[in-house]
């Protein structure tokens, strides 16, 4: 935009003695003409000539006036030679507008000019450096309100090259900045935020899980030696509960540690072997009500996943163990798909609810509250381990009744 308008005859201007003509010229090009001669007047403003402006500095204006963002000429001196039609607009309603010259007086409503790194002034930046800049200011409308703009200036030099000042355009970001300054505070606040859960966690972990494992171990002892029954029925009810505020502390931590996990290491798994291993493990608990496990299906190759994947597995065998009546069977399936593989964990218990359905993947969140134990975390643990996983975990409903979970994830 520089190298246009110099090359149309608007050039730089300097002081000169007559005070009717505010400036002389210091052509740029071919054209010995100033701001004034082309026909602009105070900011811009057309005034009669005895003779018309060359067609190419016309059409300039012409171009100039069309253009949506505010466009001004400001020489060396901070005095502003021409605004076009937006930035004469943006200016209309200042009452002083007519009587002010500097750039700081128009936008900046002071009278001296901009400094310092917060409000760098384009035009001495422009001079150090000798090139076009770009800067945030904050600019007073003609309605007096601060707006936030993006001043983009480039330099105008005469024709011995000597820097005259600049022609800079502005464009309105304040919303931006706005929602940019919304972001930064809810960064900090984000950060506090983390900060203090991370500090609950380590309560949680250190200074709680210590005395309830002296209430547990405290209650084992008496139940050891107590003969008395209403005594070991206490004493049993307080080893329960301090069992379950060990499990609720340490699930709730691991809760909290995935959560403010971005991933989890991952390397070449044989899935088939982690669930059948898993499957192994909770075998005594599901004899003990009669249970048959079963797994068909097989999946020949590897899945990228981490260790902690095989308590997902665990949690959903275990939990299909705990809600399914005596004497029934749990099918366990492993099937592969087009890109990855999928494992489902059918039981016949008394199903899920369809609004329950996503319900129970959320954080203490238990459907049966009665004698089953547990503490509402562990579907939420496996949720997210899959999530890390990039995965997918939810429920159906079995054919015949029961509830189907699945499993979904990615090949090697």
């Amino acid at each position: 935009m520089a190298d246009l308008m110099q090359d149309a005859g608007i050039m730089c201007l300097k002081p000169c003695a007559d005070p009717d003509s505010a400036y002389e010229s210091i052509p740029a090009s071919g054209f010995e003409l100033t701001m004034s001669e082309a026909g602009a007047g105070s900011h811009g403003k057309r005034r009669p000539q005895p003779g018309l402006p060359p067609p190419r500095v016309q059409m300039l204006e012409t171009v100039l006036d069309e253009l949506a963002e505010p466009i001004s000429v400001i020489d060396a001196d901070y005095r502003v030679n021409y605004m076009n039609r937006a930035a004469r607009e943006l200016f209309s309603h200042n009452t002083d507008f007519l009587g002010l010259s500097l750039c700081h007086q128009i936008s900046h409503r002071r009278s001296t000019p901009c400094s310092g790194v917060d409000h760098p002034c384009p035009v001495t930046r422009v001079r150090e450096t000798g090139c076009s800049v770009r800067v945030l200011h904050e600019h007073y409308d003609g309605q007096g309100a601060k707006r936030v703009v993006e001043i983009i200036a480039s330099p105008l030099r005469g024709r011995d090259e000597d820097f005259c000042g600049i022609i800079e355009s502005q464009r309105d970001v304040t919303a931006r900045e706005r929602a940019n300054e919304k972001i930064k505070r809810y960064a900090v606040e984000l950060e506090r935020s983390n900060r203090l859960k991370d500090l609950f966690i380590d309560i949680m972990r250190h200074d709680l899980l210590s005395p309830a494992g002296v209430i547990r171990s405290a209650a084992a002892l008496g139940l050891r030696d107590e003969t008395d029954a209403l005594k070991r029925e206490d004493l049993d009810m307080i080893h329960r509960s301090s069992q379950r505020m060990i499990e609720l502390i340490q699930n709730a931590s691991a809760l909290a540690k995935l959560e403010s996990e971005g991933q989890l290491p991952l390397e070449p798994t044989d899935i088939e072997a982690m669930i059948m291993a898993a499957a192994r493990d909770l075998g005594p608990d599901a004899e003990e009500k009669g249970i048959r496990l079963t797994i068909t299906g097989g999946f020949a190759g590897s899945v990228p996943a981490n260790p902690l994947l095989a308590s997902v597995f665990s949690n959903l065998i275990g939990n299909a163990v705990k809600y399914s009546p005596e004497n029934s069977e749990i099918l366990i399936a492993i099937a592969r798909e087009d890109r990855g593989c999928r494992i489902s964990v059918t039981d016949r218990g008394e199903g899920i609810p369809d609004p329950a359905k996503e319900k129970i993947f959320t954080r203490f969140t238990r459907l049966h509250k009665g004698v089953v134990k547990g503490t509402g975390l562990g579907l939420a643990i496996a949720k997210r381990i899959v999530e890390l996983h990039e995965g997918r975990v939810w429920v159906e409903d079995a054919p015949g009744g029961g509830s189907v979970f699945l499993v979904q994830l990615a090949c090697a």
